[in-house]
Parts: structure tokens; C-alpha cells; sequence
């Protein structure tokens, strides 16, 4: 190496040259650019740590947010009282009977009777926005239903909340909050879905009778010849319940059985499917159903005794208040 003209060059045997400079880039890319990673990667996990994760991920999911398929409640009193259920009140449709929702919650309250909820409270995020006919938006649909549980609610009234499709549309379209988030906080009783095991433990003080209830809002199966149809398909399921309760069909009846064991006793089961508070709206029409007068609207109201396996069933829900209050 020698220097030309003050810089140092190497000089190969064809005669070319190249200086230190040049010599130094052409090694520096034949050998490319390195990376130096100053942060750890993270750990590689193997099947049995990956069950570990996943297992304690599900434990910690369930303790947060499980619906139970089963509960039980009790009640301490010594005198008959009112377990009002109802559903597909719809509200926020233009053609619902809010007047009579309105009296069957006050006259729930008034008997201080207590609550089963069988979803599609709301009308919700209507499945065709062009046919939704609303009066009320989705949040003030929610509002409207939250202070109606708020009222059955007081004084620990509320047993239960069974979620519908309607009124569950937001959160299945958009992870959307709903009239059942934080149910239990709210309301003090307990949320379900689907087909649910309610166990109601009449205590007197001095002897416990325990009325067991199936109910959901949607279940399986439909007949045009018989509106009971759901919640009879529903008490195979449920054997040795007392009443099996459905919604979502909007065709209110009541049928009472025998049902006899292999040992030739007998119990008696209710089943009942509920009405709806909406009489119409522009699908229904649609598709052929007619509109819901005032006797296939509403609920139904149970009277339940303590000290006795007795179930009395009201067409309505201020039929049954108006029983207790000794109103004809």
C-alpha cells in the first residue's frame, strides 16, 4: 500500500486500486448489516404450559361472567303470593299495549309479588332497519325497560332475567352493552339464557315446599295446533319440574297435565307459554300472523302457597293480584 496524492490505496495485481475507504464499505457489505436485539423475545410455551394458561383463563372467565343454568331463591312468608311472568314487551315498537304493561308491573308491586322476566324487553336493533317502526331509540328502549325492573325490583323482588333475542341483538351484532349488563348489581337477581333451572324454596317457618320452574325464552319446537307446544317439548328436558314457561312465540296458552311415573304416582305440571305486550308490526303482517287482540296479550300470574305444593295459574297478571287483594 502506498499513498497517491495523500490517500492510502491498495493495489491489486491487475493493476487496479481501491482506497482503505472503499475497501472498507465493499467488506462491510459482503458481510451485511447485523442487529443487535437488547430486548428478550418472549418465552416459547409448550402444550402443558399452554393448558395451564388456557385452564386458568377459563376459571377466571367463568368466576366473572357465568350464566348459570341453574339457582335457587327463597322466600320466607306464610301467606300465598304472586310470581308474575311476562316477556316480549318489545318496548319501542310503535304498536305495544304500554298501558298494560304498565298496570301488570303496578299491580305486581302492589300485592308485592315477585318476578320472572322472560326476555325481549326491548324491540331493540330491529333484524330489518326498514321495517322497525319505532317510537323510542335503542338507549332510550333500554332505559325505559331498565326502570321497569328498577320497580320490580325493590325490596329484592326481582327473582330472575332471562335474556331474549331481541333484546341480546346488540351485544350478538356489536359486543354491545345491553338492559342485562351488570344484572345482578343492578337488580339483585340473578341473569340467564337459554333453557334455566329456577328453584323456589317457599319456606313458612315451619315446613319448606319447593316449586321448580324451566323456563326460557326461545325453545325448540312450534305447532299451529297448539300454542303449549314449546314448553311441553321444553319439560322433557326438566323432568319433575312443576311449570315449564316459554316465550318468544307470542301465542299466550295454558295446559295442565298429570304425569305419571314408573311407580304410579303422579304430579302435576303446568305448562305455559307467554303472550306478548306488541300486537303487530309490519313483518308479522307479512308473514301472515294475524294481530294480537287484548286476550292473547300479557302474561301470566302464578300463585304460589307456602306449607302446600300449589300452584294456581291466572290468565292474567292483575287477575292473580286481584285473587290476593280478594277482588272478584
Amino acid at each position: 500500500m502506498r499513498e497517491i496524492k495523500n490517500v492510502a490505496a491498495i493495489y491489486y495485481p491487475d493493476g487496479s486500486s481501491r482506497t482503505s475507504e472503499q475497501v472498507k464499505r465493499k467488506i462491510a457489505l459482503e458481510e451485511g448489516t447485523k442487529i443487535k436485539h437488547l430486548t428478550d423475545f418472549p418465552g416459547r410455551r409448550d402444550f402443558e404450559a399452554w393448558t395451564e394458561i388456557v385452564t386458568r383463563q377459563q376459571e377466571e372467565r367463568k368466576e366473572i361472567l357465568d350464566i348459570p343454568e341453574k339457582v335457587e331463591v327463597e322466600i320466607r312468608t306464610r301467606r300465598p303470593f304472586l310470581l308474575s311472568l311476562f316477556g316480549d314487551v318489545h318496548a319501542g315498537s310503535e304498536r305495544v299495549d304500554y298501558k298494560r304493561f304498565a298496570e301488570d308491573v303496578e299491580a305486581t308491586k302492589e300485592v308485592e309479588g315477585f318476578s320472572i322476566t322472560m326476555g325481549d324487553l326491548t324491540d331493540s336493533y330491529f333484524f330489518n332497519p326498514g321495517e322497525d317502526e319505532q317510537i323510542m331509540a335503542g338507549e332510550e328502549q333500554v332505559l325505559y325497560a331498565q326502570s321497569a325492573l328498577e320497580k320490580l325490583a325493590e325490596g329484592g323482588r326481582l327473582i330472575a332475567g332471562i335474556g331474549g333475542d331481541h333484546d341480546l341483538w346488540s351485544k350478538d351484532r356489536m359486543g354491545a352493552h345491553t338492559l342485562y349488563h351488570e344484572f345482578h348489581e343492578r337488580f339483585g337477581a340473578h341473569y340467564l339464557e337459554g333453557p334455566s333451572k329456577i328453584t323456589v324454596k317457599v319456606n313458612d317457618g315451619e315446613e319448606e315446599v319447593d316449586y321448580k320452574i324451566v323456563g326460557a325464552h326461545k325453545a325448540r319446537g312450534h305447532s299451529i295446533y297448539h300454542p303449549t307446544h314449546t314448553p311441553l317439548r321444553q319439560e322433557f328436558g326438566a323432568r319433575g319440574c312443576d311449570v315449564s314457561v316459554t316465550a318468544h312465540t307470542h301465542e299466550k296458552g295454558h295446559l295442565r297435565k298429570v304425569i305419571p311415573d314408573f311407580e304410579g304416582n303422579e304430579r302435576v305440571v303446568d305448562y305455559i307459554s307467554l303472550g306478548a305486550y306488541k300486537e303487530s308490526d309490519r313483518y308479522s303482517r307479512k308473514q301472515g300472523f294475524r294481530a294480537i287482540g287484548e286476550a292473547g296479550q300479557g302474561g301470566f300470574g302464578l300463585v304460589l302457597h307456602p306449607g302446600q305444593k300449589k300452584v294456581e295459574v291466572h290468565w292474567t297478571i292483575k287477575g292473580a293480584a286481584k285473587r290476593l287483594l280478594g277482588v272478584e
